[in-house]
């Protein structure tokens, strides 16, 4: 019985310690597998028109540019570690339509900007800024993760992989009678 019982605790402690190195590698790697690819963001093609907002990320209100078109009023969300986001108004010609490529979803970010046939902001570029704006956050908390993991693995060792079994009962020494 002692056996069945500790080769379940052991089972429960793999399961909690795989979940945490799966939480932390998808911390710290996750971004490579979001981005939309750029065949699934929508097209829209117009006017645009500028305004600023704010976009929630990570928990942080950030600042960023909202552009719209007059065929689609959602328009899309511009946001500040994306390249040229200081001088894109400035790039942008405003009596020339623009086609903005937009991530499919709610968040509306923009992937991709052209105008005239000439890309202003490359997808590329701006995959490669969003990866990097983060990347401290992320490598911290799943580096957290990964000490956790070897601390727990210290402090837990020698019960979890010890092969002293346990005494079943409890003997006591009593002084003989004289």
């Amino acid at each position: 019985m002692y056996q069945f019982v500790r080769f379940m605790n052991l089972l429960k402690v793999i399961i909690v310690l795989s979940g945490v190195l799966v939480a932390a590698t998808a911390m710290m790697f996750g971004p490579y597998f979001t981005a939309p690819s750029l065949k699934k963001c929508r097209q829209v093609t117009g006017l645009v028109t500028f305004w600023p907002a704010s976009q929630m990320v990570s928990g942080k209100a950030l600042p960023c540019h909202h552009l719209t078109v007059p065929d689609d009023p959602r328009g899309g969300k511009y946001l500040p570690w994306c390249p040229q986001f200081g001088r894109l108004p400035t790039l942008l010609t405003p009596d020339q339509p623009a086609t903005l490529r937009i991530a499919p979803g709610e968040k509306n970010w923009i992937w991709q900007i052209e105008q005239n046939g000439k890309i202003i902001v490359s997808y590329d570029e701006i995959y490669a800024s969003g990866w990097e704006y983060d990347k401290q956050d992320r490598m911290i908390g799943g580096s957290l993760c990964y000490v956790l993991f070897v601390v727990f693995l210290v402090v837990f060792r020698s019960s979890l992989f010890s092969n002293n079994p346990r005494p079943t009962e409890v003997t006591t020494l009593i002084p003989p009678s004289r």
